[in-house]
């Protein structure tokens, strides 16, 4: 303003005002400053309202509406006109954005995830009143963020050994060693088998003149001898089988028995710079948030990338067994005051 004006200063007490939906009217205080020496007839802002007066100083309020706008960002100008006791007007201009807030992110809780416990504030900064987060990474096998696993679970009967019993290359039965899988919502494993089958009985034709001893690979045969009775059949039990077998029969649940679906794995938290639209600051407006305390014990936050889990396993002759079809699980993130922050 020139020395001579009527107007010496006028402002804004905000320069970026945030209307949203559950927050439709805001103001701001307009403060107008007369030049010394200088008397005035009048001084208004349209549609804004004079609430105080303290010498040369004045202060308005003007309220802004969420329905009024249709863009996400306006910049809005604000005039002031004041006229002097000799009939002059004046007047001055100042520009303050307004932002509709329509709300995008999306905080509602997944069937499936895995949770963290985590000081959220202590991960939050503020610029120019508009919070910031600053990223940080959990890894599976960090302890000290209290995670627990809401995962899919699942269940199926495999087939994972088939045993033949044959007389030379005629098939007399068989036997399957089924192993029932159960995946909890945790992500552990557990196996349980069972060897189907029922009792063979080989039998071989008596060969006169030798000693003929019919027995079924696995069993202890003994040291045949001139005296040594004949043996022209055998039974092979389920239970048969199992001895046999349970070399083979360890390993496969031993390879399960106990482990996880998940043997590795990490969240992300990307840091977020300060935005008036970033999700941050959407869910301390949609909350009522203080800028000071956005998170209260046990607000969530769900992180926007999902993983993909799935789990198979592979039976007899490589054939693959879906337990667990293709499902999104999403981070979860639950504050709390004595948790650590993320690092």
């Amino acid at each position: 303003m020139t020395s001579n004006s009527i107007i010496s200063n006028f402002y804004s007490s905000i320069t970026d005002l945030i209307l949203t939906s559950n927050n439709k009217s805001n103001s701001t205080l307009l403060t107008v400053d007369i030049s010394q020496n200088v008397s005035i007839s009048s001084i208004s802002i349209p549609n804004a309202t004079l609430i105080t007066q303290d010498n040369s100083s004045y202060i308005f309020e003007l309220f802004f509406n969420y329905d009024d706008y249709t863009n996400e960002t306006t910049n809005q100008s604000i005039t002031v006109t004041a006229v002097d006791t000799e009939n002059i007007s004046e007047t001055a201009t100042i520009h303050i954005s307004i932002h509709k807030m329509i709300y995008t992110f999306n905080n509602t809780i997944p069937e499936y995830y895995i949770e963290a416990t985590v000081n959220l504030n202590e991960n939050v900064f503020v610029q120019n009143g508009i919070p910031g987060i600053n990223g940080g990474t959990i890894s599976h096998d960090n302890t000290n963020y209290n995670i627990k696993y809401h995962l899919p679970s699942g269940f199926k009967s495999i087939n994972m050994m088939t045993v033949l019993a044959k007389k030379d290359n005629l098939l007399l039965n068989k036997y399957f060693y089924i192993v029932d899988f159960t995946i909890s919502s945790t992500g552990a494993i557990s196996a349980l088998g069972n060897m189907i089958g029922t009792s063979t009985t080989g039998t071989i034709e008596n060969t006169h003149g030798d000693v003929n001893y019919a027995y079924w690979e696995g069993e202890t045969v003994p040291t045949l001898h001139d005296l040594t009775p004949n043996r022209l059949s055998s039974t092979l039990t389920v239970n048969d089988v199992i001895q046999y077998k349970n070399d083979e029969i360890q390993q496969i649940l031993n390879t399960f028995q106990n482990q996880s679906t998940l043997s590795s794995w990490s969240i992300q938290l990307n840091a977020l710079e300060p935005s008036v639209f970033n999700d941050l600051n959407q869910f301390k407006l949609f909350h009522g948030k203080s800028i000071n305390r956005i998170f209260d014990n046990n607000d969530k936050i769900k992180l926007a990338t999902a993983y993909n889990y799935s789990f198979k396993i592979k039976g007899v002759n490589n054939v693959e067994h879906t337990i667990i079809e293709s499902t999104p699980i999403y981070a979860l993130l639950t504050h709390d005051d004595n948790a650590p922050p993320l690092l």
